[in-house]
């Protein structure tokens, strides 16, 4: 339950709303009951042929009742409305902020169909929260003691048979059901879930699905998950239904039960006849706060697994937080890998070990090595989307776990070979890192990377639209949209990682002398497989198996033979 009181904690700032809506919902019931009662009252003393003034109280009681029950309810409605929008706004901004406080390296391990399915279906779920689970039982429990001292006032006993079966209908039953079907509610979450997943890796790799001639597998596969997911929805809602009329039978019961019990107490002299049927119809009345509980108790349920899930985002952000002191300014600088070693998990081998080098402000160097030897990871520790395990890595000085995320992000150029394209147009894609630049600048930056065929500002021009994760693109056009991004960011230090990956020779030669030109006054790190235009480098460093196998000149590194000349040796 310390996820219930978790959420309890998260809607406190809406406490004194959701306590107006429970105190208007106690009172819309009290108006049921009331008017109910007063009803059975008028009725029961008209059959004694009194006159029209004694009936006037009565009479006065359900007019009241009547009306009030009607003015309350809306209230009621209207304010319990505006605390569930507000909760749902709450839950996104909270939910949001945590999640944009994530580096990409925290993220890594969690698929996009399920971050979705959190981002949205969860928090969804949540907006109910104070409707279906925080309102019914308390709402239940204030009014049940209300009714229990209302019967206690005409007899003791029938107040200990009514509270019997409220008890039995209210919590007692409830229980039992949550006991026997928890396991289902968990069944269909984990079900959507996989279900979410599926079918986003459908759509993404549809092509892949229909060259491999696949898409009937996955579909049928799809089918058959849809099919137990209706199987288990069905069978919950049969339960519910059960439920539903299990608490009727014991309202109809407690019904029984007064009858039996009144009668003995009218015979005993302990109660007037004339309020049997009042407390009959009292009984039934009190029901109504009494038939919300199961669906409250699997509501509390499914609230649980799906807070769990959502708190496990809002921890890592936390975990993020308290990595360090966060207090000091960017600083550009030399770049100084002191002993640095990585994992990306604490059971696995290290993919950097004993990392130690020294980047010049301003150098152009190359970070050379064969796949899985540790180069992308290093962009990432240098980028702050991981953290070492070992060492220290400094900029200008300054430790980087205490440089703000915000200002390492502004002040480094990171392009990945698997960068994201976002689904909009050229332009749209040019001003997420330059808001407000012109169509000219867009024009000029475009032409830099050699990408002419985008600089007319039509449909087929910067306005075109770049399809999802750029699929409309050629992979050597995505790559050169990423390094105009790159040009119009700005950042003191810039890291390419294979960006040049996917061009033919005569593009990826001009390109590289545009990005030569445009960033020689900047700290330019390439990282890269190949040993293209590196005789331009400052400085070259070899990683080979998580290590830093050699480094130097490109001349010193030639002229040698150590395992750059063998790369070098073997590409040309």
């Amino acid at each position: 339950m310390s996820i219930i009181f978790r959420l309890l904690k998260l809607v406190n700032p809406f406490k004194w709303w959701m306590l107006l809506a429970a105190f208007l919902a106690f009172l819309t019931i009290g108006s049921s009951v009331g008017l109910l009662m007063t009803s059975a009252y008028i009725i029961a003393k008209a059959a004694l042929h009194p006159s029209i003034a004694e009936l006037q109280v009565g009479i006065v009681g359900v007019r009241f009742f009547g009306i009030t029950r009607g003015i309350f309810r809306y209230l009621e409605r209207l304010i319990s409305h505006k605390t569930t929008f507000n909760l749902l706004a709450h839950f996104r901004v909270t939910f949001f902020k945590a999640f944009k406080n994530l580096s990409p390296a925290q993220i890594i391990y969690y698929k996009s169909a399920d971050l979705f399915d959190r981002i949205f279906a969860d928090i969804q779920y949540l907006e109910n929260f104070y409707v279906r689970a925080i309102a019914p039982p308390l709402v239940a429990l204030i009014s049940s003691v209300a009714v229990w001292l209302l019967f206690g006032m005409f007899s003791s006993v029938l107040a200990i048979i009514l509270l019997g079966f409220h008890l039995l209908a209210g919590f007692i039953l409830p229980y039992f059901t949550y006991k026997i079907h928890s396991g289902i509610e968990k069944k269909i979450l984990d079900l959507k879930n996989k279900i979410n997943i599926k079918l986003i890796d459908n759509i993404q790799g549809l092509s892949e699905l229909i060259i491999f001639n696949r898409q009937d597998e996955y579909l049928n596969e799809l089918e058959n998950m849809d099919q137990k997911l209706s199987v288990l929805q069905r069978f919950s809602s049969n339960f519910h239904l059960l439920h539903e009329a299990v608490v009727g039978l014991l309202m109809n019961g407690a019904v029984v039960s007064i009858l039996i019990m009144g009668d003995h107490e009218i015979v005993s002299n302990n109660l007037p006849a004339l309020y049997l049927p009042v407390l009959v119809l009292g009984v039934m009345a009190s029901f109504e706060m009494i038939m919300p509980l199961p669906d409250a108790i699997r509501f509390i349920d499914n609230s649980e697994r799906v807070g769990r899930r959502l708190f496990e985002i809002m921890d890592l952000s936390e975990q993020e937080k308290q990595t360090g002191i966060k207090a000091k300014n960017f600083k550009n600088g030399d770049i100084v890998f002191e002993d640095v070693n990585f994992s990306y998990n604490p059971d696995q081998q290290s993919v950097l070990n004993d990392i130690s080098m020294i980047i010049k402000e301003g150098s152009k160097v190359a970070i050379v090595g064969p796949s899985g030897a540790g180069k992308t990871s290093f962009g990432y520790l240098l980028q702050g989307f991981q953290k070492c395990t070992k060492g220290a890595i400094t900029i200008g000085g300054l430790d980087i776990k205490t440089i703000p995320e915000d200002q390492i992000q502004k002040n480094i150029a990171f392009i990945a070979q698997n960068s994201y394209a976002f689904s909009g147009s050229v332009a749209e894609n040019l001003r997420m890192v330059a808001e407000d630049a012109e169509d000219e600048k867009l024009i000029s930056v475009l032409r830099q990377v050699q990408l002419e065929q985008f600089t007319s500002p039509s449909a087929e021009g910067f306005n075109s639209w770049v399809g999802e994760h750029g699929s409309r693109l050629s992979g050597g056009e995505r790559q050169r949209l990423f390094a105009a991004r790159a040009i119009l960011k700005k950042s003191p230090i810039i890291i390419f990682d294979e960006i040049t990956t996917g061009l033919d020779s005569i593009t990826e030669e001009n390109l590289l002398n545009s990005l030569f030109e445009i960033f020689k006054e900047k700290t330019l790190i390439f990282i890269t497989h190949k040993t293209t235009r590196l005789s331009e480098m400052d400085t070259i460093f070899v990683f080979n198996q998580g290590k830093i196998a050699e480094y130097g000149t490109p001349e010193k590194l030639l002229a040698g033979n150590g395992y750059f000349k063998h790369m070098y040796t073997n590409q040309q």
